[in-house]
């Protein structure tokens, strides 16, 4: 247990409830898969907090409950994400107040974990007593984490379906992928998007998971632009501050620890140099990558 400069919160002064995901009309407790959950849908945590009014000031040597705030946070360290929605815990003395927050599409992936706190929301005075005084101090931080799965273990990276024509983009195109490479150390779930288009006819295949050619074909042609877009980024950017980045060590699920996996793996260079040859002789190394990519073969390798 941590030592803080000043009192907190008693465990017997607060209580919080296990968040639960709401999707939809389905309410999925933590812990759980959330199989109604997809990325174009707004998504609702709802937790509670109830204190004992009387047990937390006397745990924390405050006067009164105004200055103190209940949190519940979300975060999701595949994209990033971190919201975070507070209530006046004097709207929950002797009695459960709601805590809710909306998760909009397109923020979130893989998981979320959920996290409650005590803090304080307004500067004080310094009292004897060492009761919390500085704005942001943390009256009570939980012990427990939630976390809810959004995909399972078997997710690549977010993949939407929806019909390309009326969100104009070419309505014959069987996918889309978006690809960003603002920062190598950008969570890569958050950097990249493959969009499926549901008024193609091969988009019940290329959702299925199922192995066969439209795999194949999709599967090469990720890994592909993946890898001409960073290439083309490292042309456009400066070269000595980029040649340095790319040699560095990359946090796992990066942009860069994803990149340099993928070059490992189909190209058997270390990024930076599959970097270079991308830019130097791209033919040479693209036909190379349909070879390990297993192109044609009926399966995604």
């Amino acid at each position: 247990m941590r030592a803080m400069p000043f009192r907190t919160a008693s465990d017997y002064s607060v209580k919080f409830t296990p968040p639960r995901l709401r999707v939809g009309d389905a309410l999925i407790e933590s812990g759980k898969p959330a199989p109604t959950w997809d990325y174009l849908t707004t998504s609702t945590v709802v937790g509670g907090v109830q204190v004992d009014a009387t047990e937390l000031l006397r745990s924390t040597a405050l006067d009164d409950l105004s200055g103190i705030s209940a949190t519940m946070q979300v975060d999701c360290a595949s994209t990033g994400f971190r919201e975070t929605v507070a209530l006046p815990v004097v709207q929950a003395a002797d009695h459960e107040a709601a805590l809710q927050l909306v998760i909009g599409p397109h923020t979130v992936a893989d998981q979320i974990e959920i996290s409650y706190g005590l803090v304080l929301d307004r500067e004080l005075e310094p009292r004897p007593s060492m009761a919390p005084y500085r704005r942001g101090s943390r009256v009570f931080a939980s012990t427990q984490s939630h976390r809810f799965i959004l995909e399972g273990d078997a997710a690549g990276f977010p993949t939407e379906a929806f019909a390309f024509g009326p969100a104009g983009l070419p309505k014959g195109a069987p996918w889309h992928l978006r690809f960003h490479v603002d920062s190598l150390e950008d969570p890569f779930m958050g950097a990249v998007r493959l969009f499926i288009n549901t008024e193609h006819q091969a988009s019940e295949q290329l959702l299925s998971g199922a192995p066969g050619l439209h795999r194949s074909v999709l599967f090469h042609s990720v890994l592909e632009q993946l890898l001409v877009t960073a290439a083309d980024h490292n042309q456009a950017a400066d070269a000595d501050d980029w040649s340095e980045l790319l040699s560095a060590n990359h946090t796992e699920g990066s942009v860069g620890a994803v990149l340099s996996s993928l070059t490992t793996t189909y190209l058997e260079m270390a990024l930076p140099a599959a970097m270079a040859a991308v830019r130097t002789d791209r033919a040479r190394v693209l036909t190379k990558l349909r070879e390990s990519a297993g192109l044609l073969l009926g399966d995604a390798r």
